[in-house]
C-alpha cells in the first residue's frame, strides 16, 4: 500500500468514527489557501509566534503522548508544548507538510453546521522487518472566526 492510499485510507477511517460528511464542502478555494497560510505554513516555517496565535489551548488530542511528556494528559499545557514543540515537529514531519497544499484539505460539515479542515501527514516505519504506518491528523474549526487548530490526533 502506498504512502499517499494509507492516508486516504487514515482519514476514512477518522471520519467513520468522529465526524459525519454532509453535502458538499462550503470552503471554497480562496478560504482554504489563506487557511493553509495563515495556519499550515507557520507549522513549516516554525513561526512559534504565529503558532500561539493559531492553536487553541487547551489543545485536545495525543500530543503529549508525543512529546513524551511524562504527566497525565489533564496536565498539559501551553508552555508544555512549546518547550517540547521539536519533538513532534521533527523535520520529517515538516517535510512531508512542504509536498503538500491547500489542495490535500479535507473539509468536514459537522450535523451542526460546524466546518472542520483536516491537515494530515502519515509515514512507514520498519521495525524487525515489519512496516508499521502512522500518521497525525491536526484538526482545525473556528473560534470567533478564526480557524485554529484544537486538536492533534495520533493515528496508526
Amino acid at each position: 500500500m502506498s504512502m499517499k492510499q494509507f492516508k486516504y485510507i487514515l482519514i476514512f477511517i477518522i471520519s467513520l468514527l468522529t465526524l459525519n460528511v454532509i453535502g458538499q464542502p462550503t470552503i471554497d478555494s480562496t478560504e482554504l489557501k489563506k487557511f493553509w497560510n495563515e495556519c499550515v505554513n507557520p507549522i513549516i516555517d516554525n513561526d512559534k509566534d504565529k503558532l500561539e496565535k493559531i492553536i487553541h489551548f487547551p489543545l485536545q488530542g495525543e500530543w503529549g503522548f508525543m512529546m513524551e511528556l511524562n504527566k497525565v494528559d489533564r496536565l498539559w499545557t501551553k508552555q508544555d508544548f512549546f518547550d517540547n514543540y521539536g519533538k513532534l515537529f521533527a523535520n520529517d514531519l515538516i517535510e512531508n507538510l512542504k509536498e503538500q497544499s491547500f489542495k490535500n484539505i479535507e473539509v468536514y460539515n459537522h450535523d451542526n453546521g460546524t466546518v472542520e479542515l483536516l491537515v494530515s501527514v502519515g509515514w512507514e516505519t520498519m521495525i524487525d522487518g515489519f512496516k508499521y504506518e502512522s500518521g497525525i491528523i491536526f484538526r482545525f474549526k473556528k473560534f470567533k472566526n478564526d480557524w485554529k487548530l484544537y486538536v492533534i490526533q495520533g493515528v496508526g
